[in-house]
């Protein structure tokens, strides 16, 4: 297999993305597909704008090819202008990986090209009791380190094997932590719920807020308000009804207490109703 098969393998990846976030990107734009033998995985540059293969064998793998074309599809549709913020790209990345094995990895003629099934975050990168093992390992690491290498540790054997070839200590620390959380926070997300061309296009500040959480917030933060503003009115106007006919009959005598207690249940009931709609 050449170059131009591998491109057209990417390419395709590629395409089926673009199918659900609805991105325009036109095929001039996308990345030039390359091999390089001594690159420890595939990665996609996105100042040269290319997606880099570590040999021919990356291709058998679609989740690994599904994680570097999400990269440089929120690349293109992101705001630009912007520092780039790892933390989120390792969202989108294996944001990515989830949207093509659901259009894929369920069919039987594509299931060998997800050898390790349906991505989740510990047949990926492994519990976080290991990755957090791995990070107290480098800590507690006396050798020398190198800072020069940009590589992912993603098993405790390709660690033991970086180790002896020397590995930025805090660099190493954060490549495990930030891709852990990312790909942690991605797997959460409910893909069924997603509007795929909002959130590529959103903020990496509003992406961590929006989606960074146990629950994931897929409205916009404008329509969830809305919501609780109207929930809040009509509440609002039935208790004013109900009070109103405690008044006008036979108790008025009792209404300045049903009243009290009657506004802080109700006051009560609408924290917990805001409380709710924020978690949801």
């Amino acid at each position: 297999m050449g170059k131009e098969s591998a491109q057209r393998i990417v390419y395709s990846v590629i395409d089926l993305l673009q199918k659900r976030v609805k991105s325009g990107i036109p095929r001039e734009d996308y990345p030039e597909v390359s091999i390089n033998p001594d690159a420890n995985n595939p990665r996609y540059y996105m100042n040269t704008n290319v997606i880099e293969l570590s040999s021919e064998d990356d291709l058998k793998n679609l989740s690994y090819i599904a994680e570097e074309a999400a990269h440089f599809v929120r690349a293109k549709t992101k705001p630009q202008g912007v520092p780039r913020e790892h933390l989120t790209d390792e969202f989108f990345g294996f944001l990515g990986r989830r949207m093509i094995y659901d259009s894929l990895g369920t069919k039987d003629k594509f299931k060998s090209y997800f050898p390790k099934g349906e991505p989740r975050v510990e047949t990926e990168v492994g519990s976080k009791k290991a990755a957090l093992a791995r990070v107290r390992e480098l800590r507690d690491y006396k050798g020398d380190f190198s800072e020069s290498e940009d590589v992912i540790l993603d098993d405790p054997e390709k660690a033991v094997k970086l180790l002896k070839r020397g590995l930025g200590k805090q660099k190493a620390r954060r490549d495990i932590l930030t891709h852990y959380r990312g790909y942690e926070f991605a797997s959460n997300v409910d893909l069924n719920k997603l509007d795929y061309t909002e959130v590529f296009s959103l903020d990496d500040k509003t992406v961590r807020k929006r989606f960074f959480r146990p629950n994931p917030i897929y409205e916009e933060s404008g329509d969830l308000e809305h919501r609780v503003a109207a929930g809040f009115l009509i509440g609002f106007g039935v208790f004013l009804l109900l009070t109103h006919v405690n008044i006008t009959g036979n108790m008025i005598a009792n209404s300045k207490a049903v009243f009290g207690w009657g506004a802080l249940a109700f006051l009560g009931l609408l924290t917990a109703l805001y409380i709710k709609l924020r978690m949801n």
